[in-house]
């Protein structure tokens, strides 16, 4: 059997807080059932994140990307979703944009 790639989802903790970066890149929050809740791109992603878990914000699962271009890598992730799901990810900020 041919094994599958590895799961790059890693807990949306503050033990997870550590290992991420405090660079630009791009940050992708997903729900229990691995479904993209918010995309977002950062200058600083280990600061986005501890605003978040400080916020209270529920989410299951992150990845990130490293990536100075970090707006063009939101735009295209976001577009993927849409492609993918036929709507945006449930996100409250985005309401604002309609």
């Amino acid at each position: 059997k041919v094994p599958l790639p590895p799961d790059k989802l890693a807990v949306f903790s503050l033990e997870t807080l550590d290992e991420i970066p405090a660079v630009e890149g791009v940050i992708v929050f997903v729900n229990e059932e691995k479904v993209t809740q918010k995309i977002i791109g950062t200058a600083d992603m280990r600061a986005e994140v501890e605003d978040l878990l400080s916020s209270g914000y529920q989410a299951a699962y992150l990845r990130w990307e490293l990536d100075p271009m970090y707006t063009k890598r939101e735009s295209e992730l976001m577009q993927a979703h849409l492609q993918e799901h036929g709507e945006m990810p449930d996100d409250d900020e985005l309401d604002d944009l309609f």
